[in-house]
Order: structure tokens, then C-alpha cells, then sequence
């Protein structure tokens, strides 16, 4: 099997320096991706030589590579410590450099994590990601046949890389993408997923939503809304056949399921986000996360409008969470950026889903709207009151594609809400959707 621009005996012992916490990834990685084992694994601390990993010996450097002499070496560590860690194997002169596997088997170029190891199913086509609309790399399906589906993905990421890293401008949306990084990736672009996304209804409509943002995309707003008060009062609400979801349900499983069958999706790890509009008042949709909850770990974007029964028990999986974008923390604020006056019936709504997993919060700032004390306490404050663990700051996606950065008040209050999360023991990540300028400013560490 030819693995890289060079060949590698496969039967030649391959040694995997480092027994830390990454070698398990690595190792299931290049056994799946090349038919790569470990013989042995080295490290330098000494507590672990003489013990074993995964039924295969820990030893020093020099007694591994005395014992094997015509070996391989896979530097089993996070990618930031390769350089460093090969300059000393090097130095040594116990190893040649042209024994260590790890830039042949992985490359420098220009990707991003999407590219690389996520896709998103989104209405009847197959991308790496939905932030730049319908102009993002992709392919169209119908969902009825999914076999083809892995290999077209791998030919679509690979023609994406060469287009990308070709030294010719080219009109690809990607190009005008912050994500997009020169960095060391899977060579050839055949990494294993690490995201997958399922979105959309499947038909002409992107989905059913019980708010009505005032960020929320374009193409949201062609999309048919139905009103919050028509949901909590159980009124009966008429679709037209093109929006039930339920018919649509086994094409999703069986897209997931040839994911696994071709070892891109690992569903004991790989989380599944479900976006659609509003799952829980989608046609559907709660029999769609009550199917995926038993097999999949759930991440689900809601707006917690109302309670599901179905999403409450999605959480019970440990793995699995729920991501409200609360975006205020005062009523008024909340009406003006939702345009739907339920505030205390979302607040009372996420105090009944904690009790069942784990919730996560959001806050998309937006300049002059919700960058004030008054919301970025009441939102601490809430998070404070359910138990929040993490919580997640935005920009909104508008702003970072128009390229606009945030104003220096504005910043100032991201860095205030930041640290009065911290001192409530909130882990604060960053939902990126910032410019790189304005993620300059944002103390985030």
C-alpha cells in the first residue's frame, strides 16, 4: 500500500513514541487510515517503562530501538511537540529522521478543521460546513441510496485541498474564511470525522423555528415560521406533505450509519449536532432525537421554547447536551433580539431540562443590543441559578462575514462578562464566529 509520497514497509515494526493520553488516538487513527500498529511504545518517564499500553510493552528509547533496528517511529503526542520532539530523537543518533513516519504521514497546507473532519447534512446535499451558505463545497443527493456517500466526501475534501493549496486565486468561499489556516494536516485529507451535523428538513424549507431572531440567516427567513403561542397552546398547526420530517427519518440513519461502516464515524465518540430551525416544534423532529438518542451523542441547538419530553431523555446520556443561545439576561432585551415574549417560559423550561443532562448556554453579542451590564449580569446570574458549566460567547455570524469588527466598548463588555462567569466557576468557550482582530482583544484564556 502506498501510504504517502514515500513507501513504507507496513511489516516493519512501528514504534510509537509516546504512552500518554494522545496515543490512543493515535494508534486507532493509523491502524484504520494505514494498517499502521504498534510494536511498542516509548517514553521517557520512567514509572511507565517496564508496563504496558493497550497489550503492547512500554520501553526506554534505547532498548526499543535496539530491539527493533529496522522500525518505524510514529510520534504518538499532540502535533505541537513533533518538531521539538524529533529534533531531540535526532540529536540522539539512536534515530535517523527518515525513520519517523510523522510528515510523511501528515503535510502542511492550507484546510481548516471542517474540511478535515466534519460534514454537515443539510437538505438534500452533503458539505464540510453550512457558515458560507449554499457557495461551500458540496455535493447534491437524494438521500435514497447512502453507499456512495463516504467516497464522494473524501473526493470532494481532497479536490477541495488541491483547489486550495494550487497557488491560484481561486472563487471558493473558503478563501475569504477565517478558519482557513496554513497548518499540519492528515496527509491527503482523510481523516476520520470528528463532527457531523444534521440539518435542515430535507425539502425546499430549511426548517420550523418558534422564534424569530433578529440575526438568524437570510435563508431562515423563507423558511416557514409558525408562532410560539400557537405551540404552548397545543393548537393544531397545518403543514404541507413537504415538511414532515418522519418519512426522512431513515435516510438519516442510514446516512450515519454508512459513515460508520466506512470507519469515517466512531458514534461512541463522535458527537451529532442537530439543528433545525427549532427541532422541537419541527414535524418530526422529536422522533428524530428520540431514534438517534439511542445510538448517538447528541449536541442539540435549541431554544429550549418548549419542553420535549424526547430531548429531556437525549440528555440522560452523559455524552450528550443541549446548546440554548439565551443571547440576554433581562425580558426586554430578550423580546427584542427573539421578537417572542417568553422569556420566563424559556428560563422555566431550561430549569426542567437540567434536571435531566447537561445544558449549555450561549450569548451572541450584539453591539448596542445586549453588550450592557444589566443583560451580561442577568445572564451570569442565570447561570449561576441552573448550575451552568460552560457557556459559550459569539459574535454574530453577520458581522464576522461582512468582515466588521466589534467596537472597543463592546469588547470591553465581552471581557467583563467573561471573567464574572469565571468567578461563578463558568468554563467560557469561544463560539467563533469573531474576527481574528477582535479575538486579539477578547481574553478568552
Amino acid at each position: 500500500m502506498s501510504m504517502t509520497n514515500k513507501e513504507y514497509d507496513i511489516s516493519a515494526p512501528t514504534l510509537f513514541y509516546g504512552a500518554g493520553e494522545r496515543s490512543g488516538g493515535w494508534v486507532k487513527l493509523l491502524s484504520e487510515r494505514f494498517s499502521l500498529y504498534p510494536t511498542c511504545f516509548i517514553d521517557k518517564d520512567t514509572s511507565k517503562q517496564g508496563t504496558e499500553l493497550f497489550g503492547k510493552p512500554i520501553l526506554s528509547l534505547k532498548i526499543a530501538v535496539e530491539s527493533y533496528p529496522d522500525c518505524n517511529i510514529f510520534i504518538s503526542t499532540s502535533q505541537e511537540k513533533w518538531e521539538q520532539i524529533i529534533e531531540e530523537l535526532v540529536t540522539t543518533a539512536l534515530v535517523k529522521r527518515e525513520q519517523i513516519l510523522n510528515f510523511e504521514l501528515f503535510k502542511e497546507y492550507r484546510s481548516c478543521f471542517y474540511i478535515e473532519h466534519s460534514v454537515a447534512f443539510h437538505n438534500k446535499s452533503i458539505a464540510f460546513c453550512i457558515s458560507r451558505g449554499s457557495s461551500v463545497p458540496q455535493f447534491a443527493t437524494d438521500f435514497t441510496d447512502c453507499s456512495h456517500i463516504p467516497q464522494q466526501l473524501l473526493n470532494l475534501r481532497k479536490q477541495t485541498i488541491k483547489t486550495l493549496n494550487s497557488g491560484i486565486p481561486t472563487s471558493l468561499p473558503c478563501e475569504n474564511c477565517d478558519q482557513l489556516r496554513k497548518d499540519i494536516w492528515l496527509s491527503g485529507g482523510s481523516g476520520e470525522l470528528r463532527f457531523v451535523e444534521v440539518s435542515g428538513s430535507w425539502t425546499e424549507k430549511v426548517g420550523v423555528c418558534s422564534m424569530d431572531c433578529i440575526y438568524c440567516r437570510a435563508d431562515y427567513k423563507k423558511a416557514e415560521r409558525i408562532l410560539f403561542e400557537n405551540v404552548v397552546e397545543n393548537s393544531i398547526i397545518s403543514y404541507s406533505e413537504n415538511m414532515i420530517l418522519n418519512s426522512k427519518i431513515s435516510y438519516v440513519v442510514d446516512f450515519l450509519n454508512t459513515l460508520e461502516k466506512d470507519n469515517l464515524l466512531d458514534a461512541a465518540v463522535t458527537p451529532v449536532r442537530v439543528i433545525f430551525g427549532e427541532i422541537t416544534v419541527t414535524p418530526g423532529g422529536n422522533e428524530l432525537l428520540n431514534v438517534l438518542s439511542k445510538k448517538y451523542n447528541l449536541h442539540v441547538l435549541t431554544n429550549a421554547g418548549v419542553f420535549s419530553d424526547e430531548l429531556a431523555a437525549a440528555l440522560t446520556n452523559p455524552r450528550s447536551k443541549m446548546i440554548v443561545s439565551l443571547d440576554s439576561g433581562t425580558a426586554e432585551t430578550f423580546y427584542k433580539i427573539k421578537r417572542r415574549n417568553v422569556f420566563e417560559k424559556v428560563c422555566k423550561n431550561l430549569h426542567q431540562y437540567c434536571q435531566f443532562g447537561n445544558v449549555e448556554l450561549k450569548y451572541i453579542v450584539l453591539s448596542s443590543i445586549n453588550d450592557n451590564v444589566s443583560d451580561m449580569d442577568g445572564f451570569v446570574e442565570i447561570c449561576k441559578d441552573l448550575g451552568i458549566a460552560t457557556a459559550y460567547i459569539s459574535a454574530d455570524k453577520r458581522e464576522r462575514l461582512a468582515g466588521n469588527r466589534l467596537p472597543f466598548e463592546t469588547i470591553n463588555a465581552i471581557n467583563y462578562m467573561i471573567k464574572s462567569l469565571k468567578s461563578i466557576g463558568v468554563q467560557v468557550l469561544c463560539w467563533n464566529e469573531f474576527t481574528s482582530g477582535d479575538l486579539e482583544l477578547i481574553d478568552f484564556n
